[in-house]
């Protein structure tokens, strides 16, 4: 039993700032490894009223604090392409501090997200959501619930489509709203209301 982790309850506003002071609590080097549950919309369902028909429970791997620009051009000399990529800042956030995993929206500046990268090879566990109901994806995967281009499948990849298909990863901004467990330095965290 000494191999279970020690299981901290922390509020929303204790993990965010846990986060804020990334280097001080989580990472000197500047980045961790975690697995992160959360609850967010489907960005692939259609929009009834303002809001999402399906949401989903994810529990996934993530890396954190780890800069998507220098990512892509690592793997871009890795695969022995010439590495010229930049990344376009993002729409609508910007990072609180230099080297730290947390952003705020520009605009009411009162939202945080958490920044963390999913490497393309990563099985999350994911669990669709219909009207607060669990529901098998064979259930909900048609146009009665996804948009058209959700249908279609995706063959960009990280990088503006310049990484290949084997060394995809995504780039995720997580609202800590929705954060509800992570696993940072042999503890489990869980979020509380």
């Amino acid at each position: 039993m000494s191999d279970l982790k020690n299981i901290i309850k922390v509020t929303k506003d204790e993990a965010l700032q846990m986060f804020l002071n990334y280097k001080k609590e989580i990472s000197a080097t500047g980045v961790a490894f975690s697995n992160i549950t959360y609850m967010c919309d489907e960005a692939k369902s259609k929009t009834v009223k303002g809001n999402k028909m399906l949401q989903k429970l994810v529990t996934t791997n993530a890396t954190i604090g780890s800069d998507y620009a220098k990512k892509v051009n690592r793997i871009l000399d890795k695969e022995g392409k010439e590495i010229v990529f930049e990344a376009q800042p993002m729409r609508g956030k910007e990072y609180v501090s230099s080297g730290n995993p947390v952003c705020i929206d520009t605009k009411t500046r009162t939202k945080h997200y958490l920044v963390f990268i999913v490497e393309g090879h990563t099985v999350a566990n994911s669990q669709l959501m219909l009207n607060g109901k669990m529901v098998d994806k064979s259930e909900v995967w048609n146009d009665t619930y996804i948009t058209p281009a959700g249908l279609k499948p995706s063959e960009k990849t990280a990088g503006r489509g310049t990484i290949n298909k084997e060394n995809d990863f995504y780039f995720r901004t997580l609202d800590f709203r929705n954060l509800l467990g992570f696993n940072m330095n042999g503890n489990t965290y869980r979020v509380q209301a």
